[in-house]
């Protein structure tokens, strides 16, 4: 009996050493699959963050804008000489034959010694012109050219008319593109169609439907009705944080338009220190940017930038059928205060060999 009594209180003691073994085989072996858990969280947090660098969407954004509209324009004019009417009908006159072979004949026209006046007038180009007549001959006297001159223009007369265009409709369409390229360069891109319907190049504004437009030139694509192509009015890249300073350098076509306080009337956001003030500059054109903004306290927001742009790239010079020079223009900003309910912008703008009527 004693000796059954015996073998069970070792069987009991036995079991009693053996369960903390269990349980600790069987910790271990939990721990071991909360750890490899852990690093399949880790493995599939990193393939998400390696997949979200690698999407579109964290580098690239696209937007952009749809706007149709209707126009129903009417008129009147007066009776009036029609100015290239008139120059055309001189250059089929023998009498001006040399005239219009000679640009720099033709540059009298621009001159305010020839006619012998202080200020160049319509009144001061047809004195030139008369002049001209009497100088070579072709007329007796001044009166008499101008006879001739009066003549001449009758025949570019245009009577009083009542021009209208009943309906006109036009569609604008603009894409937006944010790249960033690299850590601290950007690109941005902005397309512009800008088209009147059934009609697909830039007669619209040649007269036929808007009066004041002479012709659809390089800073104004997509801002008058032209082609139904997307013409590029930005596109420009920005190297910010140079050498780890708020300095930045932006290069390519400028977002010189559409402005503020433009964007307040098309309901768009405020352009950013990128921008210029469209009542001073809404005219696309190529150029470059270097701007600074440090951290001033009694100054929120300030920067300044300098800027540089060419308006008209004259080509080849010294040829006899080109006197035009490169048209280039500076702009110094300077932004002491940039917040959301107050923007304080000081501007100076300069051109450099503007001209009057380019070629078209």
């Amino acid at each position: 009996m004693k000796q059954k009594m015996a073998k069970k209180l070792l069987c009991i003691a036995v079991a009693g050493m053996m369960m903390p073994m269990a349980a600790q085989a069987a910790d271990a072996d939990l721990q071991l699959k909360v750890d490899k858990l852990t690093q399949d969280v880790n493995d599939l947090t990193a393939t998400v963050q390696r997949n979200q660098d690698r999407s579109l969407s964290k580098w690239l954004s696209i937007g952009g804008a749809y706007r149709f509209r209707v126009d129903s324009l009417h008129g009147e004019t007066v009776g009036y000489t029609n100015a290239p009417a008139f120059m055309g009908a001189l250059q089929q006159n023998p009498v001006f034959t040399n005239f219009f072979a000679d640009p720099q004949t033709q540059g009298l026209l621009g001159t305010t010694t020839y006619a012998g006046v202080s200020t160049l007038t319509p009144n001061a180009m047809m004195t030139n012109l008369a002049t001209y007549l009497v100088n070579t001959g072709a007329q007796p006297d001044l009166n008499a050219a101008f006879g001739y001159l009066q003549q001449q223009a009758g025949t570019a007369y245009v009577p009083a008319y009542k021009p209208k265009n009943e309906t006109l409709y036009t569609n604008k369409f603009s894409l937006d593109l944010h790249a960033k390229a690299l850590q601290d360069v950007t690109v941005n891109v902005k397309l512009d169609m800008y088209k009147t319907f059934g009609n697909s190049n830039d007669s619209a504004t040649m007269g036929n439907f808007f009066a004041d437009r002479v012709g659809t030139f390089d800073g104004t694509l997509g801002y008058v009705p032209s082609s139904s192509l997307l013409n590029v009015d930005r596109a420009y890249a920005t190297w910010s944080n140079i050498a780890e300073q708020p300095v930045w350098f932006s290069v390519g076509r400028r977002p010189s338009t559409d402005g503020a306080p433009s964007n307040l009337r098309q309901n768009n956001p405020r352009p950013g220190n990128g921008g210029t003030p469209a009542l001073l500059v809404d005219y696309a054109f190529d150029g470059m940017t270097i701007g600074y903004a440090p951290d001033i306290e009694a100054l929120p927001g300030f920067y300044t930038k300098l800027c540089y742009g060419r308006g008209f790239d004259s080509g080849f010079q010294g040829t006899s059928t080109n006197s035009l020079k490169d048209t280039d223009m500076l702009g110094v900003a300077v932004i002491p205060v940039d917040t959301d309910p107050l923007r304080v912008w000081i501007q100076y703008n300069r051109g450099f060999n503007i001209f009057d009527f380019p070629v078209m």
